[in-house]
């Protein structure tokens, strides 16, 4: 299958003797993108951000060898007749590109200029329609649809060049697709060999409100484990896509299967031998899955609609599906994998938090010694399920951001299922690369966290019964733990270091002159050391009598030095301020 043609070695050949005959097949590899030096493509794989080392994976199965990730994509080398198979068989990847042409602008017009070296005609005919797409990240275009429209410029004007008449243009389905990515000032063109995205499979013919997409669904069975030979289960089955995708997996037939126009068809270079010999080494006839596969919704409409799906498939009649609520399925059988994609919220409303706990209490009831696997978007709702996921996944599902998230629900305690284990058996490492690094390393940095922890406490641990030893068991310990307590006022240590007056009298500090801070006590002075103090108001302060009673309070003593203020002051009218005239109350005389 990764054979490719190599030039050299055909015009070698004493047969093909023609140097004319060997530049027409030179200048046929040049139409088809083949690299000279090594006689194979550059193939571009697209995929949905997060799957690219699903997808890569997926290639080595097939055969691939020489995998490059790219963001959203993976590049690998190969031939036209892998091209063909690639587009039959990948789960994974939205559409499949050749290269054309690499080359580096600067300009606008120098874009122009390059495309039209490019020999356009040797790849569709004049009758075929064709439209130009991709993704533009330059500074040297101030539109980002430009670039494009610029390439089908150039593609119009080789044409009416040659033929002086141009192909049509068709934006929604054209027969032939153009791929244009620039990033700064590289260039890369290419064809889109699949033309409508590969997660059109052809088998649907009804679809609910919100469709899980097809490559989604292939990426997230393979990101669980699932070993194609244990239960695999679907509580909100919806229009069956998970099903489908599990049950094509298991019987071993290609994801494109129904699906019967490809872009390649329409290329100048199509050679239906090959693709013809690829179909033929399809499986034909299928009389069993070595698997159960279980798939149950509480809408009978969309039960009504998986199973028209399924009828359009040769493995429809092997899957399993009812109108029941996750919470009416009875125990299923295990070992297995449970991939669910409840509602994400959007179209329950506040129901979606019951909803999610009770996912999690069923899980934990019937669905023991599986691999349980949640995808949604609500992380609110996450919280309620009520168990610790092992894993989490980050993935898209259209334009939504979604977690997809393990639980492992085992027969009997955790510790009994890793006794039974054979010593021998390794744990599976599903997907090699940057993830699996980077896991990897987050469980050596939480370890070595978890081990300096432990040391710290174990050293403080260790200080403290030192320093119990050193201060010896005449310390008292507090605490019902430790006995009763003793009395701290005998023992000098605990003892109180100042003296103060048992007497509750108020003290007066105001005097702050005669307080020494060298006294370690505070000793109350001598009764005549107080005197009473004399209020600071203007006037003095008068007791005041209640009416009808005779008794007066007298004034206090006060000493000589107070009594003199006292008769300067009382030497002054006193009056009230009703009795005071127009010029004492505003400043001015009546």
């Amino acid at each position: 299958m990764m054979r490719g043609v190599n030039k050299k070695s055909v015009c070698n050949v004493g047969l093909v003797s023609n140097s004319f005959f060997c530049t027409k097949i030179r200048g046929k590899m040049d139409m088809l993108g083949v690299d000279q030096k090594e006689g194979k493509m550059r193939i571009t794989l697209k995929t949905i951000f997060g799957l690219e080392e699903v997808l890569a994976a997926e290639l080595k199965e097939l055969g691939f060898d020489h995998v490059e990730l790219l963001n959203r994509a993976v590049r690998i080398e190969g031939t036209w007749k892998d091209v063909y198979y690639l587009n039959l068989h990948v789960r994974c990847a939205i559409s499949v590109l050749v290269e054309i042409k690499k080359f580096r602008i600067k300009s606008e017009e120098d874009l122009y200029q390059r495309c039209m070296k490019i020999n356009w005609t040797d790849y569709f005919a004049l009758d075929k329609t064709f439209a130009v797409k991709g993704a533009v990240f330059s500074e040297i275009f101030s539109h980002s649809q430009y670039p494009f429209l610029v390439v089908k410029d150039a593609i119009a004007d080789t044409f009416r060049k040659k033929y002086d008449e141009r192909p049509n243009v068709n934006i929604k389905s054209p027969q032939v697709m153009f791929d244009v990515y620039i990033r700064n000032q590289d260039v890369t063109i290419s064809l889109n060999t699949s033309g409508l995205p590969l997660f059109q499979r052809g088998y649907r013919e009804s679809v609910g409100i919100a469709p899980l997409n097809e490559v989604v669904a292939a990426g997230l069975i393979r990101m669980s484990g699932w070993d194609k030979k244990s239960t695999f289960v679907d509580p909100f089955c919806g229009s069956g896509t998970l099903l489908i995708e599990a049950a094509l997996m298991a019987a071993g037939l290609p994801p494109q299967i129904e699906r019967t126009h490809f872009a390649f068809k329409n290329f100048a270079n199509f050679q239906p031998e090959i693709w013809e010999e690829i179909l033929s080494e399809v499986p034909k006839r299928i009389t069993e899955l070595p698997c159960k596969i279980i798939g149950s919704d509480i809408s009978a409409e969309m039960v009504t609609k998986t199973r028209r799906n399924l009828r359009a498939l040769p493995i429809g009649r092997f899957i399993e599906t009812s109108v029941n609520a996750f919470q009416e399925l009875s125990q299923v059988e295990g070992p297995g994998v449970m991939i669910s994609n409840p509602p994400y919220g959007e179209r329950m409303g506040e129901e979606i938090e019951e909803m999610y706990q009770e996912l999690g209490d069923w899980m934990k009831g019937s669905m023991k010694g599986f691999e349980c696997w949640v995808l949604s978007s609500n992380k609110e709702a996450f919280k309620s399920v009520g168990l610790r996921p092992e894993r989490k996944i980050k993935v898209f599902n259209g334009d939504l951001e979604c977690s997809f998230r393990k639980y492992s629900i085992y027969e009997g305690s955790k510790k009994a299922k890793y006794q039974n284990q054979d010593e021998n058996d390794e744990p599976k490492e599903e997907f090699q690369g940057k993830a699996h690094e980077k896991e990897e390393w987050v469980k050596t940095v939480i370890n070595k966290k978890r081990e300096e922890k432990q040391s710290f406490e174990n050293k403080r641990s260790f200080d403290r019964k030192n320093e119990e030893a050193r201060q010896g068991s005449s310390k008292p310990r507090g605490g019902k733990k430790y006995g009763d307590r003793r009395d701290r006022g005998s023992d000098s240590e605990y003892a109180p270091k100042k003296e103060y007056s048992p007497r509750k009298d108020k003290r007066d500090f105001s005097d702050k002159k005669e307080f020494s801070p060298e006294k370690k006590s505070f000793d109350r002075k001598p009764d005549d050391a107080y005197k009473p103090k004399r209020s600071s108001s203007k006037y003095e302060k008068r007791d005041r009598v209640e009416e009808g009673s005779k008794e007066t309070t007298e004034r206090p003593k006060t000493t000589p030095d107070v009594e003199k203020k006292s008769s300067e002051k009382s030497s002054k009218p006193i009056s009230s301020y009703k009795n005071r005239s127009a010029k004492d109350k505003y400043g001015r005389k009546d």
